[in-house]
C-alpha cells in the first residue's frame, strides 16, 4: 500500500475516533438544518419560477388555472395564513 494511502486512512480513522457522539450529533442538527434550508430555497425558486411565467397571463386564464393575480405570489408559495401553523416558542 502507498504511504499517501495509509496516511489518509490512518488519518481517517483518527478523525473519526476523536469526534465525540456528541459533536457528530450537532453536526447531524446542523447538516439537518442545511438541508432544510437549501429545500426551502429550491421550493421558493420554483414558486418564483412559475410566477414569472403566470404573471404575464390574463386575469381570465389565470381564474381557469385556480389563481388571481391579487394572490398569486401566495398561492406559488404556498404562504396561506390559514394553513401554516407556527413551529417554536
Amino acid at each position: 500500500m502507498e504511504l499517501s494511502k495509509m496516511m489518509t486512512i490512518e488519518a481517517s480513522t483518527v478523525a473519526r475516533l476523536a469526534l465525540g457522539r456528541p459533536v457528530r450529533a450537532a453536526f447531524a442538527r446542523w447538516f439537518r438544518t442545511v438541508e432544510g434550508a437549501l429545500a426551502t430555497c429550491t421550493h421558493y425558486f420554483r414558486a418564483a419560477t412559475m410566477y414569472e411565467e403566470l404573471r404575464k397571463l390574463p386575469p381570465a386564464e389565470l381564474e381557469r388555472r385556480g389563481f388571481s393575480h391579487g394572490s398569486l405570489a401566495r398561492d406559488l408559495c404556498g404562504l396561506d395564513d390559514r394553513s401554516t401553523t407556527r413551529r417554536g416558542p
